[in-house]
């Protein structure tokens, strides 16, 4: 029986990169923002790791690139470790859902010897269903049928478009459900107190229909309805939304000259981020956090 190596973040060279380690942004972002990646769980996360990383002195965040901070020197989680004086471990990840973490065991201690853990609210489109597979978790899709690997957005065009609207809506409403077990799951398993968090541009109410890939998709997080939430609520000791566009489009500048810089955008270059929270969206989430955090935190265990 073979044994499947955890795949390894490549090393850069440059000095310009605290930690010369290269995981998913730091390769295409490394000249706006050095992420000073760190290795855990065999996969390269945004660092710096924690000093109380082994204690229980310590916020833990989860989610997808938003909670990463792609594009942001400040991201939402190490706001809120200045205002508490606590550390930061940040686990957010490209394109995380719910089942991301429920096969990395080791995540899910760290997260439980946490004073509080806040789980974003991640997208739908990384769950399993009848026609595809998951198999890191992530939005990388594995089509049952074949084994053709492809990518959320090109997956469930084929759907919409080879299968037909009804059958697309079915399989949503299948995935939806998924979702909502696998995010229940991962609640389960964080045994601390946590608070699940909403942040993204479009309002929680989703209703999804056939017309388009977008609309039987939706924004971020993909899929994710109002009901959907409802559901997997109680199973946290909060909800906090924060629905925020502000900042965007958000200008991206090396941070050594100042000057525009061209990233890759799914075969596009572009010198602006008009998808990941820009620096202001990271405050206005760290707001909306606060008093919910600190709630939590003063109140009696």
């Amino acid at each position: 029986m073979s044994i499947k190596l955890p795949d390894v973040a490549p090393f850069y060279s440059s000095q310009t990169l605290e930690s010369g380690i290269v995981g998913p942004y730091q390769g295409t972002d490394r000249k706006i923002i050095d992420y000073r990646q760190m290795m855990l769980a065999g996969h390269a996360f945004r660092g710096p790791l924690p000093a109380a990383m082994y204690k229980k002195r310590k916020l833990t965040f989860m989610g997808a690139a938003q909670t990463f901070g792609r594009f942001a020197r400040v991201p939402f989680p190490d706001i809120m470790g200045s205002l508490f004086n606590l550390d930061v471990l940040n686990l957010g990840y490209a394109g995380a859902g719910a089942s991301f973490y429920l096969r990395k065991p080791a995540l899910l201690q760290y997260a439980s010897n946490s004073e509080l853990t806040v789980v974003q609210v991640m997208s739908g489109r990384s769950a399993e269903n009848s026609m595809f597979a998951s198999p890191d978790g992530r939005n990388t899709l594995v089509r049952r049928a074949d084994g053709k690997q492809m990518t959320d957005a090109p997956a469930y065009r084929w759907v919409l478009e080879e299968k037909g609207p009804q059958v697309a809506l079915e399989l949503v409403r299948e995935t939806q459900k998924r979702w909502v077990e696998e995010t229940i799951e991962l609640a389960s398993k964080i045994e601390t107190r946590k608070i699940l968090f909403w942040f993204s541009v479009r309002p929680v109410e989703f209703t999804p229909t056939a017309e388009s890939l977008k609309t039987l998709m939706g924004d971020f997080p993909h899929f994710v309805s109002r009901e959907m939430i409802e559901e997997v609520t109680p199973h946290f000791d909060a909800f906090v939304e924060c629905t925020s566009r502000r900042g965007l489009p958000q200008q991206l500048r090396d941070r050594f000259d100042n000057s525009l810089v061209e990233v890759n955008f799914a075969g596009a270059k572009r010198s602006f981020n008009t998808y990941y929270p820009s620096p202001e969206m990271h405050l206005d989430a760290a707001i909306a956090l606060e008093h919910p955090m600190r709630k939590i935190l003063t109140a009696e265990r």
